[in-house]
């Protein structure tokens, strides 16, 4: 997904739960997924306003205004994952050269099972392939520099066989199954990255897609 344009909106950033940059100024450079309890640091320049939205949840909407009116330097912003979910506070303001500080939150166990216990599975399988790094070269429904879950799961809906193939692939990393889409670029191993059963966890949710 393209960033959302604003007006007078030197730069998009896109969120991702972990982040990604568009680059331009400020530079959102890719780093590693945002896990809960992590905090993500971005030190602005000159006076501007800047518009960012989470790209896996395009509902998130957030706004960082550079201003020699503000009154803080350094602020800090919540990455709820509701209900409803948001940036909070969705708008802040920091002197220019201050810094806006990202914390996605810990989850609770009690969270993680009530998430679960009301049908939230699907849901926990998405977080897991976020925090792996699956959504750096894939999405759900649009092809990236691999081809979108949505696409894998079609292709390989009623083969009996996909499921291990795929598990094979996912351990030992692949290449030449999509070039049309990735240009020969290779998948890497997630073996011994990931469990066994976290692997299976993520094929699953693939082909349910």
């Amino acid at each position: 997904m393209l960033p959302r344009p604003r007006d007078e909106t030197p730069d998009v950033p896109i969120f991702l739960h972990f982040m990604v940059g568009s680059g331009g100024t400020p530079a959102f450079t890719p780093l590693a997924p945002l896990n809960h309890g992590d905090t993500f640091p971005v030190t602005f320049g000159g006076e501007a306003t800047y518009g960012y939205h989470c790209n896996f949840h395009p509902e998130m909407l957030g706004t960082v205004i550079v201003s020699n009116a503000a009154t803080s330097s350094d602020v800090s912003v919540l990455i709820e994952n509701g209900p409803p979910k948001c940036f909070n506070p969705e708008t802040v303001s920091i002197l220019p050269s201050g810094t806006v500080r990202w914390y996605y939150p810990p989850i609770s166990i009690t969270a993680a099972v009530l998430m679960i216990a009301s049908g939230g599975q699907a849901l926990a399988d998405e977080a897991l392939a976020a925090n792996s790094g699956c959504f750096e070269c894939h999405s759900v429904n649009t092809k990236m520099i691999g081809p979108a879950f949505h696409d894998i799961a079609a292709k390989y809906q009623g083969n009996a066989r996909a499921r291990v193939a795929l598990i094979e692939t996912m351990k030992k990393g692949g290449k030449g199954n999509w070039t049309d889409v990735s240009g020969g670029v290779p998948m890497p191993p997630y073996s011994p990255r990931l469990s066994d059963a976290e692997i299976e966890r993520l094929v699953d949710w693939v082909l349910s897609l």
